[in-house]
Parts: structure tokens; C-alpha cells; sequence
């Protein structure tokens, strides 16, 4: 998917988002506010099999949580049942996220905004609600394996409703049947709620239908579960995972977990350490190995930056080998086999083995397999494929890289420079004028003040005009920075300052 260009289809479900928190944000009431007409009564009826389909004290994320209305009912509901529910939520609106921290003070850090397709979930939860009407037909398959794969915790149920379906045995055109949709996607439900059957004028029959599927401990590619990776021939696509999806699942700082911490044994830091749970399949020394070499290459390259003569051929020579290694004896390191940052540091290994280009291809059309599958970051695909089709002498596509020139960074040349900062977003990469100024900031600090690992803060102080922030250890520095949009390049301006 992220290898491809945005769609019509997709393009359309974008605008129809943005018009949706337009709706959203000018309506006051709860119900408007969360994509509703109805009144107290009708929404009790219409959202509360979502909690029927709720069975023990847990977090649920609400996905597409808009302004928090669902979130803050499914608690209330939860607790007349005598189950305890923690509430959390993603929205690709960060005025709508904002409304729902509002709504729930006291779970605000619960609430975080993302593109559901390329978020990375901070935790598992144990319960994950999604609305289903509104998800274009062709990604329904593909967004529900996302969700069971990378946001369900091992034994977790998947929940989806539909609000406007057709009752059971009812026929209606262009609205098909949840549970079929369901299991043409590869997921087997274990459950279904019907609510009220109603009428109108304009929908005919309708009701909210709500189906779950569990997550089942056989893993990817059994026969109860077969997710985008596992379909075989089908697809001719190759399984690049690990034996199992599942992992550690970390518990939220809201103090409503204080009200059912007796569901769970919490272990230190916050971890739940139920007996048996754990990331199945993770290969421990594996890990450590990727992570040791990516600290080599970072510590190599921090001495280069200051000396170009210590830039060491030799070592990018030794990791590529050993990464070839790794990939023909294991497959892709994925997150499944490796965890989230050993597969980051392979993704690391394989940017700087330009030196064998045949390879770092292999390795990123393997990416571009395991990324749709939550086993590798979207942001890093773009970086290697830009990578790869700058070495072939093409335009890159996601413009991650750029050239110095003194006091001007700018982006090598970009395909379709007026499509990029979409296709950056659809990624979850920032704009790229955002991305030139952070780039040249942190190099200006690290070529000026050896900064081993600065952080960087940055803002737009006026048209074409940032500053940013630049720290490290005891060090603080202002840089200030001209961006031309025209030439899409930025240029320091003026000498940095050392900040207090």
C-alpha cells in the first residue's frame, strides 16, 4: 500500500474525513459532536451492544475517537455491568483529540492523534472499537488486520459496528452484511449484537449491527487467523513475520486503572505481567546484535560528522554482510522477531549499505511486504526508497534526502514536488519544509558545538521565517533559519546563539 500512490478512493476518504471534523467541530451538542443525530435514547440503543460485547475489566481503544462521546459513555455503561473500563482513543483530528482530552481530564494522556494506518500504538489493549460505515470498502480487509495485528492485545476482541445495516434476513442495495464482510477479510467473528430494527423513509429497515473477533493465540497464517501476510499463493506475497504478532501490553497512567489494577498483575514499570504473556517469538540475541551495530554506525558517523576522514567504509562493509546474513537465515527483521527498535536498527544497517545496491533493493522490497503488516515503519520505507531510486539515477518520491551547501540545505530533486508533502503525510513524515529546518538545525548545532544527540524544537515565527530550538545535555542553542518555498531549500540566518 504505502509503495503505491494515493488512490481516487483514498483521496476521496481523505476529504470526506476532513469534512467530517469540520461537521464535528461546529456542532455543540455530544451527539453532533461525535457524527450522531440522535437523542440520549437513540444513542443508548445504537452504541451500547458495543459494551455488551465488553466481558471482563480492561482498556478499550476507541478508534476514530472524535470528540470523546463514545469513550466517555462505554465507561458509565461498563460499570452498570460491574466491569471496569479504561478509555483511550486515536483521531487523525488534533482539535477533535483535544475535545476528547477535555471531555476525560483525568485519561487525557489517553488520547492521542495519528493516521490509524501508520500509528504506533504506545500499548495493546484489550478491547478496540471501530465504526465501520464510514472505512472505503476496499481497505476494509487490510484496516482490519492492521488493527488485529498491531492495537488488540493476545486474547482481545476486535469490535465493529455498523449503524445503518440491514436487519438479519433483510436485504438492502449497497449495504452488505457485516458478518460476510467480516469473514471475506479473512477474520472469523465470534460474536454478534443486533439492535432495535427501525424504519424510515429514507433507509428503509435498518439497525446497528456489532460483531467482534478474538484474537486467537495460533497466530498469523492458521487457519482461524489469516492476516495480509499468511494468504499464501493467494497473494504470492511472502511471510516476513516472526511466529507470533503478540506483545507486551503497557498499562496507562489514567487513575481510573486504579479502580480494576485487581484484573491485572502489574509488573515493574507499569507492564502487565499476566503469566504466559509475553512477545513469542522475539529473538532476544538477535535483537542485541542489530542494536549493537546500529550504535557502531551511529558513533561512527558522529565522528565523521565532525571529520569526514573517519567515515569507515569498512564497518558499513562488515554490517551489510551480516545483515544479508540475518535476512537469508531469518527473513525480514521484523518487529515479531526482533522487537520495535531492532527492527529500526536493521532498517538503519540497510540505509548505509549503498556499497552492495543489489541488496539494500532485495531488502527494501521485502520492507515494502512487512510495512502494510505493521512489521516495519512506514517512515522508514520512504527513507530507503528514496535511497534506492536516487542510486538509479531517478527522482526520490518522499524527498527524505536532501545536500549541503554551506548554509543551504535542500532536497535533492523530488518527483512531483507538488503531490510530495501528501505523500509525506500518507507516511506520517512532517512537511518537507519542517524537515529541511529540523535537519539543518541539528547539523548546524552538531558541525558548531559537538552535540552528540541534540533534540530539536522548531516554529514558524513569520512567513518563510523559523526558529529552532536545539539542546543537549547542558547545551541550549537558537537557530534561526529563511525557508524558500520556490527553491524548496532553507539557509541559516545569522550565527547561532547559545541559549539559556
Amino acid at each position: 500500500m504505502t509503495n503505491q500512490p494515493l488512490t481516487p478512493e483514498d483521496l476521496a476518504h481523505l476529504d470526506e474525513c476532513r469534512a467530517l471534523e469540520r461537521n464535528y467541530r461546529s456542532l455543540s451538542d455530544p451527539y453532533g459532536g461525535s457524527g450522531s443525530s440522535s437523542n440520549p435514547v437513540q444513542w443508548f440503543q445504537g452504541r451500547h451492544p458495543i459494551v455488551e460485547a465488553m466481558h471482563h475489566h480492561g482498556d478499550f481503544a476507541d478508534i476514530g475517537c472524535a470528540a470523546g462521546h463514545l469513550a466517555a459513555s462505554l465507561v458509565p455503561w461498563g460499570a452498570a455491568r460491574g466491569i471496569n473500563l479504561v478509555p483511550h482513543g486515536v483521531d487523525i483530528s488534533a482539535a477533535l483529540a483535544e475535545r476528547a482530552r477535555e471531555r476525560l481530564p483525568e485519561c487525557a494522556q489517553n488520547f492521542h492523534v495519528g493516521n490509524v494506518w501508520f500509528w504506533e500504538p504506545p500499548r495493546r489493549y484489550d478491547f478496540v472499537v471501530v465504526l465501520l460505515d464510514v472505512l472505503p470498502p476496499a481497505r476494509l480487509r487490510s484496516f482490519l488486520h492492521r488493527l488485529y495485528d498491531d492495537v488488540l492485545a493476545p486474547g482481545g476482541r476486535l469490535i465493529g459496528s455498523w449503524y445503518l445495516c440491514a436487519p438479519p434476513g433483510h436485504s438492502a442495495e449497497g449495504r452488505e452484511d457485516p458478518r460476510r464482510l467480516v469473514e471475506r477479510s479473512g477474520l472469523r467473528v465470534d460474536g454478534e449484537i443486533v439492535g432495535p430494527i427501525k424504519s424510515s423513509a429514507r433507509h428503509g429497515a435498518y439497525c446497528t449491527r456489532t460483531v467482534w473477533v478474538e484474537q486467537r493465540p495460533e497466530g498469523p497464517g492458521s487457519p482461524a487467523h489469516r492476516g495480509p501476510l499468511g494468504m499464501g499463493a493467494a497473494t504470492g506475497a511472502r511471510d516476513v513475520r516472526g511466529p507470533h504478532t503478540g506483545g507486551q501490553r503497557r498499562s496507562g497512567n489514567c487513575p481510573a486503572r486504579a479502580r480494576h489494577a485487581g484484573a491485572h498483575e502489574l509488573g515493574p514499570l507499569g507492564w502487565h505481567a499476566t503469566p504466559g504473556e509475553g512477545v513469542l517469538g522475539l529473538d532476544e540475541a538477535l535483537r542485541q546484535d542489530l542494536l549493537s551495530m546500529q550504535a557502531e554506525d551511529q558513533a561512527m558517523r558522529l565522528r565523521a560528522a565532525r571529520d569526514s576522514s573517519l567515515l569507515d567504509p569498512g564497518l558499513d562493509r562488515r554490517h551489510t554482510a551480516r545483515l544479508k546474513q540475518i535476512v537469508a537465515e531469518h527473513g525480514y527483521p521484523g518487529k515479531s522477531l526482533v522487537g520495535i527498535d531492532g527492527s529500526s536498527g536493521a532498517w538503519l544497517l540497510a540505509q548505509h549499505a549503498g556499497q552492495d545496491r543489489n541488496f539494500q533493493k532485495e531488502f527494501l522490497g521485502l520492507m515494502g511486504v512487512a510495512v502494510p503488516a505493521g512489521e516495519a515503519k512506514p517512515r522508514h520505507y520512504a527513507y530507503l526508497t528514496d535511497r534506492v531510486r536516487l542510486a538509479e539515477g531517478r527522482r526520490q518520491g518522499y524527498g527524505t534526502q536532501y545536500r549541503r551547501d554551506g548554509d543551504v540545505i535542500a532536497l535533492r530533486p523530488v518527483e512531483d514536488p507538488g503531490g510530495l508533502d501528501e505523500r509525506r503525510r500518507f507516511v506520517g513524515l512532517e512537511k518537507a519544509s519542517e524537515y529541511l529546518v529540523w535537519a539543518l538545525a541539528i547539523e548546524e548545532v552538531q558541525r558548531r558545538f559537538q552535540i552528540p544527540h541534540p533534540n530539536a524544537q522548531i516554529g514558524e515565527t513569520a512567513p518563510g521565517q523559523w526558529r529552532a530550538v536545539v539542546s543537549g545535555g547542558e547545551v541550549r542553542v537558537h537557530v534561526d533559519i529563511a525557508w524558500d518555498a520556490d527553491r524548496q531549500e532553507c539557509r541559516v540566518a545569522g550565527e547561532p546563539e547559545r541559549g539559556a
